[in-house]
């Protein structure tokens, strides 16, 4: 099993590696752009039995969003945005990580003044498993979506604080806070279990998380 992480110091393929493992291409046209900053590796992760990369799951979530302020006046749909597939990874860096992540990804989030229904977080953990947490801003809620089932306390805890540091921010400058941020665990947390969560039969969580979303 093996998941790509992009690096800012890739190691030099062998020459027994010199065509991508996925995609048989040139290392060249491999990491060429394809589709938007899709590239041909990233396409190749959908292939059965292989892990979907990180460029996929943001490039789906970024389709999600961008469908909403395209269609902005259509009734009955969801009012959505995401953070980046590195957020959750700077987030577990603790409280003094809250700052440096609040443009996450060279993108605002505006949590206080869009009106935005949910916001997607796709969550990288155990290695090779992806999950989805949501901020689910119109049920004043925090979720998350495992196909393995887990529960992810300590995840939801580091949402709980970091919203809460954005809301105080934004307090200081007059602006609505998440006041609701302060209900007891078991009201404000959402962690479906397996018999209401499709549960994966393969390396097909990142799927799955773009389906739960």
């Amino acid at each position: 099993r093996r998941f790509l992480f992009r690096s800012a110091h890739p190691p030099q393929p062998q020459p027994y590696q010199l065509r991508c493992r996925l995609c048989k291409a040139e290392p060249a046209d491999a990491a060429a752009p394809l589709i938007g900053f899709l590239t041909r590796h990233d396409l190749a992760t959908l292939q059965e039995d292989t892990y979907v990369n990180d460029s996929v799951i943001e490039a789906y979530l970024g389709l999600l969003s961008k469908r909403w302020k395209d269609h902005a006046t259509v009734v009955g749909l969801l009012r959505v945005s995401h953070f980046s597939t590195q957020f959750c990874t700077h987030l577990k860096a603790g409280p003094g990580s809250f700052q440096k992540i609040r443009f996450e990804g060279g993108r605002k989030v505006d949590l206080f003044g869009s009106g935005l229904d949910m916001i997607f977080i796709p969550v990288h953990c155990r290695g090779d498993h992806w999950v989805l947490a949501v901020v689910h801003l119109a049920a004043r809620r925090l979720e998350v979506y495992d196909s393995l089932g887990g529960k992810h306390r300590e995840t939801l805890t580091l949402l709980r604080e970091y919203l809460r540091y954005r809301s105080a921010e934004e307090a200081r400058r007059g602006y609505t806070v998440l006041d609701w941020l302060d209900r007891p665990d078991e009201e404000l947390f959402l962690c479906p279990g397996p018999s209401q969560v499709p549960q994966q039969l393969g390396p097909d969580c990142g799927v799955l998380l773009c389906e739960f979303a």
